[in-house]
């Protein structure tokens, strides 16, 4: 059983590119599997209340269905030591590491088979920094937004991804430059720049990423 830790960003972005269902079966989560954290849906609620965009209201209540369903993650309990001393470590780098990617990280302590997908770019810089023993137990766990995108277009196929993303691809920076900006890109030059992307995070964060390749575990 693979439990899938998902933050609030690449969640919202894969349900506005209509992609969540099919990225957790690729990747081998289960509906049960899933862990968001616990604000994710009373963030949702507030936020659709407010038409806060970038998001329609489609997005709003999928997202807050599926949080609904889903395990929520609270902040681990503060009077253990190990995890004071790990917090310390990440509050280190609040200004990359922000509050709910602090609760994913130290969600993973005990969770002896995860998979963690984000798309914070920031984030990924500052994890190298932590203590090795933190690192270490997040490498080869991580996904980001491109290998995720990378890996459905190889079991969707291109068309069928590009037709779902390239409407909203605004939503995202790196994933509208890949897409292509007036007009789709080809599905060659979409693919170098998906790893191109996914090749930068492996430069500044070591080891983080999950090898794909054939979605075998590492």
């Amino acid at each position: 059983m693979t439990i899938g830790f998902i933050d609030n960003d690449i969640f919202l972005k894969l349900n506005v590119f209509h992609l969540f269902e099919e990225a957790i079966e690729v990747l081998g989560i289960s509906q049960d599997e899933i862990r968001l954290l616990h604000s994710a849906k009373h963030v949702f609620r507030s936020k659709r209340k407010k038409k806060k965009r970038p998001y329609s209201e489609e997005t709003w209540s999928i997202a807050i269905e599926i949080a609904e369903k889903s395990t929520p993650l609270v902040r681990p309990d503060i009077n253990d030591s190990e995890i004071i001393e790990e917090l310390q470590q990440i509050d280190k780098f609040r200004d990359q590491i922000d509050e709910g990617e602090s609760i994913l990280i130290l969600a993973i302590r005990l969770c002896p088979s995860f998979l963690l997908l984000s798309g914070d770019k920031r984030c990924f810089k500052a994890l190298p920094q932590l203590p090795p023993s933190m690192y270490g137990r997040l490498c080869g766990r991580v996904i980001c937004l491109e290998q995720v995108v990378l890996t459905l277009i190889d079991t969707l196929g291109f068309e069928v991804v590009r037709d779902r993303i390239y409407p909203a691809s605004a939503y995202d920076t790196a994933i509208k430059f890949c897409f292509g900006y007036s007009e789709p890109a080809s599905e060659e030059s979409t693919r170098e720049a998906l790893l191109s992307c996914i090749e930068e995070i492996q430069v500044f964060a070591p080891g983080l990423l999950w090898d794909l390749q054939g979605l075998q575990e590492p």
